[in-house]
């Protein structure tokens, strides 16, 4: 695990990954596909050292259904009435562009005129 890194996940009882665990983390998409039953990871680095300069690495790779494909709930993950599907269905690219807003939402466009 990375110096640094935190899921915030609760699910572990705040302990430490095992040494050379891999850490997958899991987008919103498939959170809305299993109803919850794979949650998104929340993460983030934090600087635990200092005044420490420390090299970090990453190989993010992003993996999507195509712009048009309707992302809603497996028929596997849920059952009525008991766990009914927690998420609308949605396309792929309009949950996409969602997050991009959420994500950017203060982001100023400069007028080029």
């Amino acid at each position: 695990v990375p110096p640094g890194f935190d899921n915030g996940s609760s699910s572990n009882n705040g302990e430490k990954p095992p040494d050379m665990a891999l850490i997958c983390n899991l987008g919103d998409m498939l959170e809305r596909w299993t109803n919850g039953l794979y949650a998104s990871t929340k993460h983030r680095v934090v600087i635990t050292d200092k005044g420490k300069e420390r090299h970090r690495y990453s190989i993010p790779f992003f993996y999507e259904p195509s712009f048009t494909t309707l992302v809603e709930c497996l028929p596997t993950c849920y059952s009525l009435p008991d766990n009914p599907p927690k998420f609308t269905p949605i396309t792929s690219g309009e949950h996409l562009l969602q997050k991009y807003k959420q994500t950017h939402a203060d982001f100023v466009h400069a007028s080029t005129s």
